[in-house]
């Protein structure tokens, strides 16, 4: 798949210096993907048949609701639920299951669809992020030096971020990237795990009364490095 390149968003995310840059244009983006969701696009033709097809998961469909726009989330589960109808009723019927309502695994086990046009739509723009990440350090020695001053990612976009590396740069490029990843994320690992440590270490009564300094966002920390941010102040609050 091709990607545009744009580097202002990283630049911007880096210069935010948050636990992790990538989780903090996630956040972007899907602030955006749920006002556009919520906005005119309601009534555009081509937006109501993906949502028709894909829906929301669970949890965009909160954040859909917190923004308390009832009437047009309103008018998309109307025409949404008509389509669900259809499918459901071709499962209650005497047919066979049609793959439109149900994915089937490769050892031959059915298990519910899980797609979400939200999801859908931040996968690719997470992707392209990636893309334009590798491509400025690349080219940009100025972005290489703040590269290695940064905090780094969480584990699920270090995966991300290294899947892509292998798909997209050469050789020596890749090799000589790796090198600069390694330094920042086991320095990231070691000063999560040096604070949970000390923030674990304090429920001992012999260390009562001690002060927690940056060990207080320990847990926080742990939790958002291993699993994407999900607990603690977004990282939204600090940018303009």
């Amino acid at each position: 798949m091709k990607y545009q390149i744009d580097t202002v968003p990283i630049w911007d995310a880096y210069l935010a210096e948050p636990f992790c840059p990538l989780c903090l244009l996630l956040l972007q983006e899907e602030e955006r993907v749920i006002d556009r969701s919520l906005g005119a696009s309601v009534m555009e033709p081509d937006e109501r048949i993906q949502v028709n097809e894909m829906g929301f998961c669970s949890y965009h469909q909160q954040l859909l609701y917190a923004k308390q726009n009832r009437l047009g989330q309103a008018l998309m589960m109307q025409s949404h639920l008509i389509e669900e109808e259809k499918k459901m009723n071709n499962l209650l019927s005497a047919s066979p299951v049609k793959r439109s309502f149900f994915a089937r695994k490769e050892t031959g086990t059915v298990e519910n669809k899980k797609t979400c046009i939200s999801c859908s739509r931040l996968e690719h723009k997470i992707n392209q992020h990636i893309y334009s990440l590798l491509n400025l350090w690349q080219k940009d020695k100025a972005f290489q030096e703040a590269f290695l001053k940064s905090n780094g990612f969480c584990l699920p976009h270090l995966r991300l971020i290294c899947a892509m590396a292998k798909e997209t740069m050469s050789a020596g490029k890749q090799a000589d990237f790796f090198d600069a990843l390694k330094i920042v994320q086991n320095n990231k690992m070691q000063t999560v795990r040096e604070k949970l440590d000390v923030f674990i270490n304090s429920f001992d009564w012999r260390n009562a009364g001690k002060p927690l300094n940056d060990a207080r966002t320990a847990l926080e920390d742990a939790v958002n490095m291993a699993s994407g941010f999900s607990v603690g102040e977004s990282p939204l609050k600090n940018v303009k």
